[in-house]
């Protein structure tokens, strides 16, 4: 049989269902009368590699991994934390915090050979980022001070009053110019496919 262990995790691939039943099975018995433990019921069982994860990661049928599901969430769980305008952190300590986060996140997961839905989600952190400048601009004045900074073109400054809220706001034309990818990435607001560059 292969398998794969990482301290207390293992996976075990068979060729059947049926196969995978018996050994869950004899297993479960085993480890409890030799070695005293319980196999955690909630967390075993029998699937396809492509339906489960392990450590994190999912495995396709045609053998490539990615980044499980799960794993995705606690990504984006981590996004909306670190970009929320409602904390009171300074920016260079956010910046900061955020580069420890998805350098790390990168460095465990950049092994994985399909990154389609980590490329969806990028667009998707990009907004939060920008969301939380917008909010952080808090007002017309600030705005208009801050757009004038990033040399913003006269007829982006009329935007400045609008009442459109901060999530659609992130999303305009006219904020992803003033914060195109290329600024966020030069402030060292990466997304994970930067570090391909860096």
């Amino acid at each position: 049989m292969s398998f794969c262990r990482y301290a207390d995790d293992v996976v075990i691939f068979v060729g059947s269902e049926r196969s995978g039943e018996r050994i869950l099975e004899s297993l479960t018995t085993w480890i409890a009368k030799r070695l005293k433990l319980r196999v955690n019921v909630n967390k075993s069982g029998v699937n396809r590699p492509w339906d489960g994860k392990f450590l994190g990661f999912r495995i396709t049928s045609d053998g490539r991994i990615g980044p499980a599901q799960a794993s995705l969430d606690k990504l984006k769980a981590q996004v909306r934390r670190h970009w929320d305008a409602q904390t009171s952190v300074k920016l260079e300590e956010r910046v900061l915090s955020w580069q420890r986060y998805i350098r790390g996140w990168w460095n465990y997961f950049s092994i994985c050979q399909l990154w389609r839905s980590v490329k969806v989600l990028e667009s998707w952190m990009r907004r939060h980022m920008r969301k939380y400048f917008w909010q952080r601009w808090h007002n017309r004045k600030g705005r208009l001070n801050a757009l004038r900074r990033l040399k913003a073109k006269p007829y982006h400054l009329k935007q400045a009053s609008g009442s459109v809220g901060a999530w659609r706001n992130a999303y305009s034309p006219m904020l992803q110019t003033v914060l195109n990818n290329a600024r966020l990435k030069r402030w060292g607001l990466w997304v994970p496919s930067d570090f391909a560059t860096l």
